[in-house]
């Protein structure tokens, strides 16, 4: 089931640590100014949907269309995640807006997703006999990775190919001192996976992480990033989230009011489940978030990772660019990034098929209308890639804090 929530910068910092449910009006008893005006979800969706309609030449009709066809599907893709995980493999919407969506599936389909299918509100195309499912594509696509960072490349990015019967797409950019020949690479890859992989070497950066800021400006350290959502640790205490690489991070902005707060690191991931961290000290309130510089919203839901389909559009948002951006489609749901100069992988971001953001976005919020779906990390498989909502318990032992 879905959690609510909002997305692209969520920088809840508004002035008050407010418990959940306390009007986000009550402000005004702290003698800070209240924080803007909050969306209504009509006004939220019209916004997502006509940015979606303006990137890709469709009218606000297809988009619409397109929206519902990938909430559909990906309602039916997370209860097959959920219940029958060995079958799982993902889904994907279609390239034109209003048309049946796929749902892929290991082996053959039987009454269960039948059933789901049979009730879905679109039509749904199954493509079953897959021999994979989602965990077993990504198992091999993060041995390869990391046989790749062991091999000696410091730039790598590989990604989990759902419709692709089992290939392993990876990307690394020549290093030096490191034989880049693809014959040899390839050679050194583990024997089963070898004719599996699809090799490109570049000679260009395949990875990058974007320092500076996004949403509302968090500094220290020499650098600045984006805030990203607000999150309660423990289920009691507040914070909010930047991305696990803005090292340093002491002090965050609130725009509007003209102010700054002190911030203190509590925890930071960077392996298994994505990039992320989360600070205390900054008074934040429940889901709310900046979908634009001048646009508030309340979050109210997560969107599982499951749900993610190929094809989806997402809206990215950060302070440094200030634009919000929703023609960046997902392109893979599971994405491992080595970060040169850092070495180690990365592992689960979602991957997107376009580069929209820009120094400084690091941390900001991912999502459309009122659902979180990540916070960004930066550019790595020829597009950008976030970390998901959905894995902030498992990274962090956090969840993001909803609106009431």
């Amino acid at each position: 089931m879905r959690q609510r929530i909002h997305g692209p910068v969520a920088l809840v910092v508004a002035a008050l640590l407010l418990s959940a449910g306390t009007p986000a009006s009550a402000a005004a008893r702290t003698g800070l100014p209240d924080p803007p005006p909050v969306q209504s979800p009509a006004e939220a969706l019209r916004q997502d949907l006509k940015l979606v309609a303006e990137g890709k030449g469709w009218t606000l009709a297809q988009a619409a269309a397109d929206r519902k066809a990938a909430e559909a599907v990906g309602d039916v893709a997370a209860k097959v995640a959920r219940e029958r995980p060995e079958i799982f493999v993902g889904s994907a919407v279609n390239p034109l807006p209003g048309g049946a969506p796929t749902l892929y599936v290991k082996g053959p389909a039987d009454a269960f997703v039948d059933r789901l299918v049979a009730g879905a509100d679109v039509d749904i195309d199954v493509v079953d006999g897959q021999p994979y499912s989602f965990g077993e594509l990504e198992e091999r696509q993060l041995t390869v990775h990391k046989a790749l960072v062991a091999y000696g490349f410091t730039s790598v990015a590989t990604s989990v190919d759902i419709v692709g019967a089992g290939r392993i797409p990876a990307q690394v950019t020549e290093t030096p001192g490191v034989d880049s020949r693809p014959e040899t690479v390839l050679s050194a890859m583990p024997q089963g996976l070898r004719p599996h992989i699809d090799l490109a070497v570049r000679d260009e950066p395949v990875t990058s992480l974007e320092f500076g800021f996004g949403g509302e400006r968090v500094r220290g350290g020499g650098s600045q990033c984006t805030s990203g959502w607000p999150i309660l640790a423990n289920g009691v205490l507040p914070g909010i989230t930047t991305a696990g690489h803005c090292d340093g991070m002491n002090e965050i902005d609130w725009t509007d009011a003209g102010l700054s707060f002190p911030i203190t690191p509590q925890f930071q991931h960077r392996r298994a489940w994505g990039d992320v961290e989360y600070h205390f000290g900054v008074p934040v309130l429940a889901g709310i978030f900046y979908a634009s510089s001048a646009d508030v919203r309340e979050a109210r839901s997560v969107e599982p990772v499951a749900a993610i389909s190929l094809g989806e559009s997402v809206c990215q948002y950060g302070r440094s660019s200030n634009v919000r951006h929703c023609t960046p489609d997902v392109d893979s749901v599971s994405v491992t990034c080595t970060f040169a100069p850092f070495p180690f992988p990365t592992e689960r971001l979602v991957g997107t098929d376009n580069d929209v953001g820009i120094s400084g976005d690091s941390g900001g919020g991912w999502s459309f209308n009122d659902t979180a779906y990540g916070s960004h990390v930066g550019n790595c498989d020829n597009g950008e890639v976030f970390s998901a909502a959905d894995y902030y318990d498992e990274a962090l032992g956090v969840q993001v804090w909803l609106a009431p």
